[in-house]
């Protein structure tokens, strides 16, 4: 057996519910030019566009490069995301359980079907939906996958990546509306 890399369930707080005020969409980490997420906000703005009386919300937490701030004004987003920047490990965590689901994008680069994050495993533990964007083939996508934890999606698959998001803020609705 090969464990690529893991989390430490003792970092993860049980009976954490997501945030009932708005559909919260985290991201944590580091996300560069090379991240290439502009299918995930153009998807995003549709969600929203067709839920107007949903509160939605997209969280950055960590470092996010100039190009995915021109994306959010691009989409016309600004108001709908919140930049927090780097904070403890403890915090990140807190963060992610707080909410509805997890962003996970993986670099837009050569070989990108072998990356592997450590925040992937900590998405996992933090039990929340992860919503990934990259190689659908990949190495993150067959653990998402096995782990029963979310969706990888290639960037050229806008309308499946639209028709998860809108199950899930659907989801949400029901649980918290």
């Amino acid at each position: 057996h090969v464990i690529p890399n893991g989390y430490d369930s003792v970092d993860f707080k049980t009976g954490v519910e997501p945030c009932k005020d708005h559909f919260l969409i985290t991201y944590v980490g580091t996300i560069a030019d090379s991240y290439n997420p502009e299918i995930f906000f153009s998807t995003f703005k549709k969600v929203l566009d067709k839920n107007p009386n949903v509160p939605m919300k997209i969280r950055f937490v960590g470092s996010i490069s100039g190009q995915v701030t021109q994306c959010i004004e691009a989409n016309d987003l600004k108001e709908k995301v919140e930049i927090i920047g780097h904070v403890s490990h403890e915090q990140a965590i807190q963060y992610m359980q707080e909410s509805s689901i997890l962003l996970l994008v993986i670099p837009d680069v050569k070989n990108d079907k072998g990356i592997l994050t450590g925040k992937l495993f900590e998405y996992i533990g933090a039990r929340r939906p992860i919503l990934g964007i990259g190689p659908s083939t990949g190495d993150a996508a067959q653990i998402l996958a096995e782990c029963n934890a979310g969706k990888m999606f290639d960037r050229q698959q806008e309308k499946e990546i639209e028709m998860w998001l809108m199950d899930a803020v659907n989801r949400w609705q029901q649980n918290f509306s």
